[in-house]
């Protein structure tokens, strides 16, 4: 584990983006790939928004999305959706 002040990221408007690793230009240079795995990144991007076609060669790509990026609406209505969820 790190300490969330020593993961460097970046805001770009529709995309808030923290890397685990350092990889090119981007992330903390004192954080190294761990065998395989050589990218970590937790990004926030806002609905709506992306990356726009891009190719990978030769990885694997592992995606989570979060409950409250699922949930669309109103504040208020993704609060409601929320509270519904844990009632059940």
């Amino acid at each position: 584990m790190k300490p969330l002040d020593e993961i460097a990221g970046g805001d770009l408007g529709w995309l808030k983006a923290r890397h685990h690793f350092a990889i090119g230009l981007h992330g903390n240079p004192a954080h190294k790939a761990i065998g395989n795995l050589y990218v970590l990144n937790d990004d926030e991007v806002a609905p709506g928004k992306g990356f726009g076609a891009h190719r990978h060669a030769d990885v694997e790509i592992v995606t989570y999305v979060g409950l409250a990026v699922l949930l669309i609406g109103t504040v208020s209505e993704t609060k409601a959706a929320l509270k519904l969820e844990m009632y059940r």
